[in-house]
């Protein structure tokens, strides 16, 4: 069984649009904790709603990321082989 320590969720259905929800716990960065908490107070919208937000956004651009890899046919140009490619 998980301690309260680690991370723990409770699925529930989220009424207002019918998605599956989890809680989660998180440790994040107290100067991050405090822009969020400001954010929400400023916002008069839950914290969970930035969080979601922004996990959104970061993988749609990990999404994009990977096919952009996909379509140039494999991994990312190290540095310095794209500098002395270019003549720099």
């Amino acid at each position: 069984m998980p301690s309260q320590a680690e991370i723990m969720y409770i699925y529930h259905i989220n009424r207002r649009n019918h998605m599956a929800t989890r809680v989660l716990s998180a440790t994040v960065d107290e100067a991050l904790a405090d822009r969020l908490e400001h954010l929400a107070s400023e916002t008069s919208r839950k914290k969970s709603y930035f969080v979601n937000q922004a996990l959104k956004e970061y993988f749609m651009a990990l999404d994009d990321y990977e096919i952009a890899l996909k379509r140039r046919g494999g991994a990312a140009t190290p540095i310095d082989r794209a500098m002395k490619e270019l003549g720099l």
